[in-house]
């Protein structure tokens, strides 16, 4: 089924929101010195000007890669709640910022009305539907477009990402990728919404999941989230968690528990027991070994390109665009 409510369009000002930057942002959004300011998830990085803060899980964090929230600046106020049934009166806020979070959600219908229904105006940040692809998370229920000065949601129906996620070792690793996706140009990953009063929407079919399920279908997508980034040898400490959810919501799986046992041997941290065979043991033990040659290899690389290219550049004589 498709549904498409449609009000005010946003504002169609062109500004680059460095999300990761709060006084910047602070800036470009226009929040003044006294208005009362709302976040929706802030999650490892909780918005600096935000009054109150409210996330839908403060422990357990399956969205934040098994993470609890980290709390921000001294004052704010925690409020445990539902995007989609917020527990405020209406325009009870000047403003709301909701980061990385509609995607999340198993309303985002709901969501949407929720956040024009508590303030006068706000900002959204998602991540773009073609970022999804390469990218993408176990936990995100929606690809997500702008159009027409709004959003259309469409629901995540793949188990495994299209292209094994293969950006995420190599953003997890460089602070110079985080700085640019999230400081200098998050508009090109990110959809960047500043919006006033009312905004569009419209919602394209239904998830097959729900956010706090566990069952085969999300146990499959935390699988196939570890396993691929075994493929491109990413830092294991990013895929126990999911490996471990996976074991969890299917129990008596064998793929789903030899995966989470071979990686808490590559974490260095014991197998449960009988888990794995003394055969396919030796060879998570043989891989823990490599990963680590491997990386003082790359690290060793790392520093001599980085000399390197310190003393090696072309400068631009015409626009002075690096991008």
């Amino acid at each position: 089924k498709s549904i498409r409510v449609t009000f005010m369009t946003v504002s169609e000002r062109k500004t680059v929101y460095p999300t990761e930057d709060h006084e910047a942002m602070e800036r470009a959004l226009g929040i003044g010195d006294g208005e009362r300011v709302l976040e929706i998830g802030g999650g490892d990085n909780p918005f600096s000007r935000a009054d109150v803060l409210v996330d839908v899980d403060f422990q357990t964090g399956r969205h934040r890669d098994g993470g609890a929230i980290r709390k921000g600046a001294s004052g704010q106020q925690y409020v445990q709640a539902d995007v989609s049934a917020l527990p405020f009166r209406e325009k009870s806020f000047d403003f709301v910022i909701c980061i990385q979070v509609l995607e999340h959600v198993d309303d985002p219908g709901s969501a949407c009305e929720e956040l024009m229904r508590v303030a006068h105006r706000g900002f959204i940040e998602t991540p773009r539907k073609w970022t999804e692809y390469y990218a993408g998370h176990p936990t995100h229920q929606w690809l997500v477009e702008e159009a027409d000065g709004g959003l259309i949601f469409e629901p995540v129906l793949y188990d495994s990402s299209p292209f094994l996620n293969f950006a995420l070792p190599s953003l997890w690793k460089s602070p110079e990728l985080v700085k640019r996706a999230r400081r200098t140009y998050p508009h090109i990953p990110s959809i960047q919404m500043a919006w006033k009063d009312r905004f569009s929407y419209e919602i394209r079919g239904e998830s097959p999941v729900r956010s706090s399920a566990e069952n085969q279908t999300v146990a499959l997508r935390h699988y196939h989230f570890a396993r691929n980034l075994l493929t491109w040898a990413a830092a294991p400490e990013h895929g126990l968690f999911h490996a471990g959810c996976a074991e969890k919501m299917a129990p008596g799986n064998a793929a789903c528990s030899d995966l989470h046992t071979f990686y808490r041997v590559l974490c260095g941290k014991r197998p449960l027991r009988g888990s794995l065979s003394f055969r396919r043991f030796m060879v998570a033990l043989s891989a823990s070994l490599a990963l680590k040659i491997s990386r003082r290899f790359e690290n060793w690389f790392n520093t001599l390109t980085t000399k390197f290219l310190g003393e090696n550049s072309m400068k631009n004589e015409g626009n002075g665009n690096d991008g």
